[in-house]
């Protein structure tokens, strides 16, 4: 079991894997955000996707569905598990953008187990 599996060959916990592929169903955040909410809701996002938030998160901020988003707690991996070449310049840039934009975005981590 791999709790930190990744898309990327490069996350330690896909090299120790063997690099044992598994197939899972991915989403559109923003196709998501649009589809299943509201304005008068009150949403919470929590991503966690081993470095896939550097390609993630410069497109949400600038999407309009950005804003349906009240909090937006988020794990900061390496960008070198990015599989779109995302950078940190980026992913800081995006992350200002959508504090800008009134998203809450706490300092989060989670401890594994």
């Amino acid at each position: 079991n791999y709790w930190g599996s990744s898309l990327s060959s490069h996350h330690p916990d896909a090299q120790k894997s063997g690099l044992k592929s598994v197939d899972v169903q991915l989403l559109n955040l923003n196709r998501l955000l649009l589809e299943r909410t509201i304005p008068g809701d009150w949403v919470m996002v929590k991503m966690d996707i081993e470095g896939s938030e550097f390609d993630v998160l410069p497109c949400l901020a600038k999407a309009p569905s950005a804003t349906l988003i009240d909090r937006l707690y988020m794990e900061e991996h390496s960008p070198s598990w990015s599989l779109g070449g995302g950078s940190k310049q980026a992913f800081d840039d995006a992350k200002a953008l959508l504090k800008q934009r009134g998203i809450d975005v706490p300092p989060y981590f989670s401890q594994t187990l």
